[in-house]
């Protein structure tokens, strides 16, 4: 069973662990460049020091920025869109795959595919499919899947 869930909570431990690592990265390089100009030049090289440290600043800043814009904003729209799917109750339908397509992003900010689905009285639904999730559900095969606002939270391949 592919719980998306748990990917998600995967992802965000490693995007904390990599805004941890350019933060720390950034630290030792100020450390770094300091120290070696300080050590090169002695009291003699104030305004190159002073120099080199606001222009490591700088890149630094916007360094910690990118980060924050790339990897945290990003995880703050996930936690928001699954503290509104933890409010719905949770459907279980079982149903063929007639169709999966092309990855998008929904209006909620997640990466997902569209899957088109025929349920045993011949109805066709689209469901949005988190990437994750999608990845492993095959055209024409049957699928129980766990559903929540349109999305598929859950897939298991159910027996033919």
């Amino acid at each position: 069973m592919t719980d998306l869930r748990v990917q998600e909570l995967k992802k965000a431990r490693k995007s904390a662990a990599f805004f941890i690592l350019v933060a720390f990265f950034g630290a030792l390089l100020t450390v770094a460049v300091c120290a070696i100009t300080t050590a090169t030049l002695g009291k003699n090289g104030d305004r190159l020091i002073q120099f080199v440290t606001t222009a490591e600043a700088v890149v630094g800043g916007w360094m910690v920025l990118t980060v924050i814009l790339l990897f945290a904003v990003p995880q703050i729209k996930t936690a928001k869109f699954f503290k509104k799917i933890s409010l719905v109750k949770l459907n279980a339908i079982k149903c063929r795959v007639a169709a999966v397509g092309q990855t998008t992003t929904s209006a909620d900010g997640i990466k997902v595919k569209g899957v088109v689905v025929k349920a045993d009285d011949k109805t066709e639904r689209i469901y949005l499919c988190p990437e994750p999730t999608a990845e492993g559900i095959a055209v024409g095969k049957k699928y129980s899947f766990l559903t929540a606002l349109n999305y598929i939270l859950e897939a298991e391949q159910a027996d033919e």
